[in-house]
């Protein structure tokens, strides 16, 4: 806390605690969707039940790891080289790998 812009920044009792690697695509996500909370334009102070911050802390990290999932498997599709054709079938010895 500190890079905390307050006089009361010692005081601050920490209620939630989110981990994760990109912490501003995370925060940016949460401010987007909690601007209807905002007590004051320009300011970032919400007026919200903690409840639903916390929600929104998590689904925002959710879908951050959705997009960066989804992000490996079109990397993965454009990658020509390690194409294989498979052929599942109701029993494990009708299986087979082309």
């Amino acid at each position: 806390m500190q890079s905390h812009q307050s006089p009361l920044s010692e005081d601050i009792e920490v209620l939630f605690y989110l981990e994760t690697d990109d912490a501003k695509t995370v925060e940016a996500c949460i401010k987007n969707f909690a601007k209807k909370y905002q007590y004051r334009k320009y300011k970032e102070v919400y007026e919200v039940n903690i409840d639903i911050l916390k929600l929104l802390a998590t689904k925002c990290e959710k879908f951050k790891l959705d997009m960066d999932e989804e992000e490996k498997l079109l990397e993965m599709k454009q990658e020509t080289t390690k194409k294989y054709y498979v052929n599942i079938s109701k029993t494990p010895e009708d299986i087979t790998v082309i």
